[in-house]
């Protein structure tokens, strides 16, 4: 499955969970900054992830743990440098009022969902969340009622 199949289903669910607790929304079209529009005019932006596992050595420990990471970049451009083809990024300041951070399990289930307000992430090239319970993060986590 591609990133962009994995955006639709984050973006599915996402669209699925406000019909569910009654809030009308829409997806709009391509051109705009964001992905989803509600009636009371907040805009949404569907950021989609998979749980992936890392690992980091300190002294002679080896630590892993499971976490998702969400980008908030474009691609500038891309160049050839020694016949390696390398991607500039750039930031994005996304028109959007919230990000929801659809996070999924290693099998495209979603597992929870960060319902962010965009001056938390602002410029940021991504956010990371971990699988436990003590990030910065945490208070947004299943927080649909900040899109009533």
């Amino acid at each position: 499955m591609n990133d962009d199949e994995m955006g639709r289903i984050g973006e599915y669910y996402t669209l699925y969970k406000l019909a569910s607790l009654r809030i009308r929304s829409m997806k709009v079209s391509e051109h705009f900054d964001f992905d989803l529009l509600t009636v009371n005019g907040i805009r949404i932006e569907v950021k989609s992830a998979r749980k992936t596992l890392k690992y980091k050595k300190y002294k002679n420990d080896k630590y892993s743990w499971y976490s998702w990471a969400f980008t908030n970049t474009d691609t500038k451009y891309s160049i050839i440098k020694g016949g390696i083809k390398l991607r500039r990024w750039k930031k994005v300041d996304r028109k959007c009022d919230f990000f929801v951070c659809v996070c999924m399990n290693e099998d495209y289930s979603i597992n929870k969902c960060y319902i962010i307000p965009k001056k938390e992430i602002g410029m940021k090239c991504g956010i990371s969340i971990g699988e436990t319970r003590k990030g910065k993060h945490d208070k947004w986590l299943e927080k649909w009622d900040l899109l009533k």
